[in-house]
C-alpha cells in the first residue's frame, strides 16, 4: 500500500531549508515536508527574478537572510507563515496550472472542514515573473489564478518546478494560527486528497542526509553565483 513521507527536519536557516528540498526530488516521492525558520523574518525569491532590484525591500523589512528558490513566483516574506514542501512524480507532463487548481483545491476543502474560510482566486494578474524582466515583486501583494484568498487578501500561494517526472511544489500559507497543529493537519489533509494516497507516514532524515544538505546550502544557496544568478 502506499504511503506518504512525512519529512521531519530541524530548524534551519533559508540556505538549509532550500538545500533540503533539491534533495529531496532526488532523494523521496512522495513526500511532504513542513518546515520552520531558526530565525525570523527571512525571505525567498523566484528562480528567474533579479535579487538586486528586491534588496531595498529586504532592508526595509531587516532581512538578512535570503535566497533564490528552485522553483518560480515572486518574493516571500518569511515572518509568521507556514511553509511547506511536496515532492511527487507525474507519468506525463501536465500543464502547471492544472496542478494549481487541483493541489489548491483540495487544500481549500480540508482548510474549511477545519474551519478556515478561503476562496479559489479567479481574477487576473498583471503580473508573470517569466516576462517581467526579472523584477521582484511581493508574491503576497499579487495574486494569480488559484491562489487562496481570505478577506481580500492573498493568504495562499506555491510555486512549482518539473524535473523529468517528478514535481517540487513550494508553498506558504499566512493566516492566523498558520503554525497550529490544526492547520497543519488540514494541510496534509489536502495534499493526500490531491496525491490520491491515504496513509502518511513520518521520516526523519538522518545525519548523512543533513550533512550533504549542509554543504549545498553553502556551496550552492548562499553563493553570489546562484543570489545573483540573473
Amino acid at each position: 500500500m502506499d504511503k506518504v513521507k512525512l519529512i521531519i527536519s530541524p530548524l534551519l536557516n533559508t540556505y538549509g531549508q532550500m538545500a533540503i528540498d533539491e534533495l529531496l526530488v532526488s532523494n523521496f516521492a512522495p513526500c511532504i515536508r513542513f518546515f520552520n525558520w531558526d530565525a525570523r523574518p527571512q525571505a525567498t525569491f523566484g528562480y528567474v527574478q533579479k535579487i538586486v532590484q528586491a534588496e531595498e525591500e529586504l532592508k526595509n523589512h531587516g532581512i538578512n537572510l535570503f535566497t533564490r528558490r528552485m522553483t518560480g513566483g515572486g518574493l516571500v516574506l518569511h515572518k509568521d507563515d507556514l511553509t511547506f514542501s511536496l515532492v511527487f512524480d507525474l507519468p506525463s507532463r501536465i500543464q502547471p496550472n492544472l496542478i494549481y487548481t487541483a493541489l489548491h483545491s483540495a487544500i481549500q476543502d480540508e482548510l474549511k472542514k477545519a474551519g478556515f474560510l478561503a476562496s479559489v482566486y479567479e481574477g487576473k494578474s498583471d503580473y508573470n515573473p517569466q516576462t517581467a524582466g526579472g523584477k521582484v515583486q511581493n508574491c503576497f501583494t499579487n495574486p494569480v489564478a488559484d491562489d487562496l484568498m481570505q478577506g481580500g487578501k492573498k493568504v495562499l500561494g506555491g510555486a512549482l518546478r518539473r524535473f523529468e517526472k517528478r514535481v517540487l511544489y513550494q508553498g506558504s500559507l499566512q493566516i492566523k494560527d498558520a503554525e497550529s497543529q490544526k492547520v497543519k493537519d488540514a494541510l496534509l489533509k489536502g495534499f493526500l486528497k490531491y496525491l490520491n494516497i491515504q496513509n502518511f507516514e513520518n521520516y526523519i532524515l538522518n545525519r548523512d542526509f543533513l550533512n550533504e544538505a549542509k554543504q549545498l546550502a553553502q556551496t550552492k544557496y548562499r553563493s553570489k553565483d546562484w543570489l545573483y544568478k540573473f
